[in-house]
């Protein structure tokens, strides 16, 4: 029942459990209260442009998602199509990757909630046209969750990609492969990107915007290989992100600031073609 009153939950799991291949939401706002498990037997889910609101304890937890992807399988698993707007939010994320199984993901939009994050690796993952906003309802302490996780040797394709407003809106982490092309992040006060533990990024052709000019960089590299291509935006010169690129390795930190950039338009910067390669032990 997606009338944003009845607790859906149990038949939303029944139906991913009825050994069917394709799961369809209908249209309305689907209220959940606990994580729905996709088993091996789901191939694709289409939301149909659907909403869900989440329960009190499920918001609340740090642990769960709305969706968790829970068994392996040889099949990519496909979700497609979802618009969740002002009633999703929290710590909870709206997918939590805990098999390995492959994932693609497209057209989704979370606009108060968080998006992603893996609880094993080693899975490939694509996403297209994906956004998530952080921070918007609910108190600052929501805002603390990364918009994306990817995490334990994970390799990402995204292109259309939009994190917003968490305090670490895309943190790539211990060994994973990332690749983005074509995105928007967004401050206040947040990074663009984290990019950390022996990972290895490409960033291309984006924007970071609306920063605070508090010296949080807009891409941090520590120990990681990484280049970045992009520029900055947002509504004046308060929105400037101070420091374009901050970078560890080993016990070595460089910054890359504002100052050192070619500009865009009157207030901003392009970032030509960064390179930072991490030192490797002989």
């Amino acid at each position: 029942m997606g009338d944003g009153k009845t607790d859906s939950t149990a038949a939303i799991q029944a139906a991913m459990n009825s050994g069917k291949e394709y799961i369809v939401f209908g249209e309305g706002r689907y209220l959940v209260t606990d994580e729905i498990s996709i088993p091996a037997s789901v191939k694709a889910i289409n939301f149909m442009y659907c909403d869900f609101e989440v329960g009190e304890e499920l918001r609340e937890s740090q642990t769960k998602g709305l969706f968790a992807v829970t068994e392996d399988s040889e099949d990519m698993l496909f979700m497609d199509d979802a618009f969740v707007f002002e009633k999703f939010y929290g710590y909870v994320r709206f997918i939590r990757h805990g098999a390995k199984r492959d994932l693609s993901v497209s057209d989704v939009h979370v606009q108060t909630g968080a998006f992603y994050f893996n609880t094993v690796g080693g899975s490939k993952v694509y996403m297209e046209n994906v956004a998530s906003t952080m921070g918007v309802f609910g108190g600052g302490g929501y805002g603390t969750t990364p918009c994306f996780a990817f995490t334990d040797g994970q390799k990402v394709w995204a292109r259309q990609f939009n994190p917003e407003r968490s305090l670490d809106n895309c943190i790539v982490d211990r060994g994973t492969d990332f690749w983005v092309y074509g995105f928007k992040t967004e401050g206040p006060s947040g990074k663009g990107f984290t990019i950390r533990g022996g990972s290895r990024a490409e960033i291309f052709c984006g924007d970071g915007t609306i920063a605070t000019d508090d010296g949080t960089p807009c891409v941090e590299n520590t120990d990681s290989d990484v280049f970045v291509f992009m520029r900055t935006g947002g509504c004046g010169p308060n929105h400037q992100f101070k420091v374009a690129i901050k970078e560890t390795q080993g016990h070595l930190t460089r910054c890359l600031e504002a100052k050192d950039m070619p500009p865009f338009l009157v207030d901003y910067y392009y970032i030509p073609a960064y390179r930072g390669t991490r030192k490797r032990e002989e």
